[in-house]
């Protein structure tokens, strides 16, 4: 908590050591010798906390840590009157962080390749940021192909294509497509997960030399 919207004086309190110290509010009295202000507090919560678990955080202040002493006087300051006169106001500070992710991929690169007789394989990432214990899945979509079999997605050159497949595992097994039966999942820790991408091009029929693309939407759910 802080005095100024910069966040750099720190609102500290007089029964402490440290420095530097809460600020001294002046309050103007009418005639009845009563007036009123405002002062705000400014709060700040730290970055590089993702890994706490999502939920309603909350702190409380009162009895003397929120202790306010007051003098009607111009000549001692709030150091100098002490507890002598003091008052408490009593307050909650509440957060509520709420689970998030976040999805990141690499591009998947098959090379170069003659006559294709052997399969082909390569592999990329696809990386899940999820808040601490949300469990999340990850689906890959048809490709512009808008493939239902994950095995037999299209990489195109004009008219001319080449199928491929995605996989969960080296041993391409299990595909990895956009449908409840083969999503790929795990639950965030707050850091980067990466899962990885293994692509297969089978054998079959070479198609016309050129550079052949497809495009994968990856979608996080959680």
């Amino acid at each position: 908590m802080f005095q100024d919207p910069a966040r750099t004086s720190v609102w500290d309190s007089y029964l402490w050591s440290s420095t530097p110290r809460p600020p001294t509010i002046d309050i103007a009295l009418n005639s009845s010798g009563a007036g009123s202000t405002t002062a705000t507090i400014y709060g700040r919560i730290y970055a590089a906390q993702q890994t706490l678990p999502p939920g309603t955080y909350t702190s409380s202040f009162g009895g003397t840590q929120t202790q306010i002493s007051y003098k009607q006087n111009s000549n001692q300051t709030c150091a100098q009157i002490g507890s002598t006169n003091a008052t408490s106001a009593p307050f909650t500070v509440t957060a509520t962080y709420i689970s998030v992710c976040h999805v990141a991929s690499t591009n998947l690169n098959f090379g170069s390749a003659g006559v294709l007789v052997n399969s082909v394989t390569a592999t990329s990432a696809v990386t899940a940021t999820c808040s601490s214990s949300t469990p999340y899945t990850i689906g890959l979509n048809g490709g512009n192909a808008n493939a239902t079999d994950p095995t037999q997605r299209k990489m195109a050159n004009g008219s001319a294509q080449i199928t491929y497949g995605l996989y969960q595992d080296a041993a391409h097994g299990t595909p990895w497509g956009n449908t409840s039966g083969n999503w790929k999942g795990g639950t965030g820790s707050g850091l980067g997960q990466a899962l990885t991408v293994y692509g297969n091009v089978p054998a079959q029929t070479t198609p016309a030399p050129g550079n052949y693309t497809d495009t994968i939407i990856a979608t996080v759910t959680y």
